[in-house]
């Protein structure tokens, strides 16, 4: 240890007691003169380190820890204190460094710095190493929430939320935890399915941070997820943040009875505020390509679900099949994750683009902007922030198509996309702030699950009854929903009805559920709800299915077309409004309008009278793969020559508006 003069130590003095006073730039004064006097004396570093903390200057304080290393390199304090310094300046690899060199001159006996060294590998986003130095601290420290928060962090990052979520509930374990501990445990149990959790967490989250903009969306979401529609619309609004005021916009369609006066004069509002906003920016660059013939037609895809998801599902056959000679596909993945499914779209292209590293809307508009795309789909809508990109005029003809069933209400897309059957000729036009194009009688095609097995024989005449089932997310079980399954069940008092649905593999959630329908007198016995299932278990269980029950305000599509290609059909009724139509217009597709009934009211006899029909319930079961193969449902090449026609006729449409 350095001595000091005399004159020195009392100047050490002043300066502590300038600091404890709040006199920072005095105390610095201070010390530069005590270091200029003893530069090898550790005390006036540490000392004017903390002062340049207090301060704010972290970079000259990270110089003054620097210093005393160098002076005392076994002085653990001051490796503890750089690496703190280093971390405040997101200098994390570094701060590693300096924790292990604390914890080396401990010989180990440093906990705070084996925690502070675990953060810095989470910043680092090297979870695994991370995780291997907080089992190290449990092997030798005592257990504690902050450890156990941080390796439910950790597990987060890796993406393993079942563990993420036991390390949060351990962390608990050692007292109420904090705004960060519920909401992280909050998220992890909304991706394990368990939306009831996730719910009461978020809320625990709000006990900490009253009206926190994360905690509310995350609580909204999980309400939205267990059906409660009113409820996470209240949740969400007023929320400051642009995905809580999309998921307003998209619950809408799921309210009953659906109104498409109210959902077209909310998106409107929304999407003429967003226009007037992006026109006060700057132009984008370079302007756009002079309309006129083209040697091929530029198509630009923006989507965040190139990837395992029911957008890739339908839109892979089309682009498959898409005229190369005529059209170049520029496609624009929005997503951090990729799979099988992502790589085979970037084979697809003809440019690939990875547009989530640009969350600016305006930036990634510009990144378009450079490509010269000549028609721009938005397929996502309101399911993703990135709509916000589409209030400026990017290319010359803006459309949406397939992630979206409903208005955008945004001005400066100019067309949507549908068909026939969704958006019968004069019945729902006036639902759109665009024009409405119809792709034929099906704006999209199928593509079957790969080893999907071979449909069964009807389990009715196996069983002696019928089994109904319902394969769809909480939120679209609405109570018109319920209503019909139990006139279904009214109508036939022998039948059985299987729920399968994400989160009702908890046994609260199956609760809400059942008492729902105990309310409508239906018996518990005679229900039988289950959680998700993976897809060959899911395909499977329809041989056990006699008739698959839509739901109501919004239809079934996918799992309506997996039915059919199992050979059980789904019973619907005539809706008005393009989102509960999706069933209808698979069976009609398929040839078997047998299966829409006319109303609601008259659903459960509707039933009864297809049950007893047993030469139409035969065919279906022996037939329904045959029928979807060679219906407009799976015509890839058909739906590519009317979509190509399509964007033909949009192009020429602006051509002939600029010349005039």
């Amino acid at each position: 240890m350095t001595a000091y003069p005399e004159r020195t130590l009392k100047a050490l003095q002043r300066a502590r007691t300038q600091l404890a006073a709040g006199g920072v730039q005095d105390a610095i004064r201070e010390l530069q003169k005590v270091v200029a006097k003893v530069p090898k004396g550790e005390e006036g570093w540490m000392l004017l380190a903390q002062a340049y903390c207090q301060r704010g200057a972290h970079d000259q304080a990270l110089n003054c820890y620097e210093r005393v290393t160098r002076i005392s390199p076994r002085n653990a304090i001051a490796w503890f204190n750089l690496g703190i310094a280093h971390a405040t300046l997101h200098r994390y690899a570094e701060a590693v460094k300096a924790y292990a060199e604390a914890i080396r001159h401990t010989g180990g006996d440093h906990p705070a710095a084996v925690i502070n060294m675990g953060w810095c590998f989470i910043q680092l986003d090297q979870y695994d190493m991370a995780l291997q130095v907080f089992e190290a601290y449990l092997e030798d420290f005592a257990a504690n929430a902050e450890v156990y928060s941080l390796i439910g962090i950790a597990r987060q990052g890796l993406q393993d939320s079942a563990a993420a979520a036991d390390a949060y509930r351990k962390a608990l374990e050692f007292g109420p935890g904090d705004y960060t501990l519920h909401l992280n445990l909050g998220s992890c149990l909304h991706v394990l399915h368990d939306y009831r959790g996730a719910a009461e967490h978020a809320a625990r989250a709000l006990d900490f941070q009253r009206d926190d903009p994360v905690a509310r969306f995350n609580l909204g979401t999980a309400l939205f997820a267990l059906g409660e529609i009113d409820k996470a619309r209240g949740t969400w609004e007023g929320v400051p943040r642009p995905e809580a005021t999309l998921s307003r916009l998209a619950a809408l369609s799921y309210l009953e009875p659906f109104d498409g006066e109210r959902l077209l004069a909310e998106h409107r509002a929304w999407g003429n505020a967003l226009a007037a906003a992006c026109a006060a920016e700057p132009a984008l660059t370079p302007p756009m390509p002079a309309p006129g013939p083209r040697p091929k037609l530029r198509l630009g895809f923006v989507s965040p679900d190139f990837r395992e998801h029911p957008v890739a599902f339908f839109l892979e056959g089309l682009l498959r099949h898409i005229d190369r000679e005529r059209f170049e596909l520029f496609l624009y993945f929005d997503a951090p994750n990729r799979d099988e499914v992502t790589a085979r779209f970037q084979m697809l292209a003809d440019a690939w683009i990875e547009l989530y590293p640009t969350r600016d809307p305006r930036d990634a508009a510009q990144r378009i902007r450079a490509d010269q795309v000549d028609i721009l789909f938005d397929l996502a809508g309101m399911t993703s922030p990135r709509i916000e990109m589409f209030g400026r005029r990017i290319a010359l003809v803006q459309t949406s198509y397939l992630g979206y069933a409903s208005t955008t209400g945004v001005p400066t897309i100019d067309y949507v996309l549908s068909d026939a059957r969704l958006d019968p000729p004069g019945r729902t036009e006036a639902h759109y702030s665009e024009t409405l194009v119809r792709l034929g009688n099906c704006f999209a095609t199928y593509t079957p699950p790969s080893g999907a097995p071979l449909p069964a024989g009807r389990p009715m005449k196996r069983k002696g009854y019928p089994v109904f089932a319902s394969v769809a997310r909480l939120s679209k079980i609405s109570d018109g929903a319920l209503d019909l399954w139990c006139a279904a069940l009214r109508s036939v008092p022998d039948a059985r009805l299987l729920i399968l649905a994400q989160g009702l593999h908890h046994a609260a959630t199956q609760a809400a559920l059942l008492e729902r329908l105990t309310r409508r007198r239906v018996a518990p016995e005679r229900v039988e709800l289950r959680g998700s299932v993976p897809m060959e278990e899911y395909l499977e269980l329809h041989s056990d299915v006699d008739l698959m029950l839509d739901t109501t305000p919004w239809s079934g599509h996918t799992t309506t077309l997996h039915g059919l290609w199992m050979g059980v059909p789904t019973v619907t009724f005539e809706q008005a409004h393009h989102a509960g139509r999706f069933t209808t217009m698979v069976m009609e597709s398929a040839g078997l309008p047998e299966f829409v009934a006319r109303d609601a009211e008259g659903f459960g006899e509707h039933v009864r009278r297809l049950l007893t029909d047993d030469a139409l319930m035969d065919r279906v079961r022996a037939e329904g793969r045959e029928l979807v193969r060679s219906s407009p449902l799976m015509d890839h090449a058909g739906l590519a020559r009317a979509f190509e026609a399509a964007c033909s006729a949009m192009w020429d449409a602006y051509a002939k508006t600029v010349s005039l």
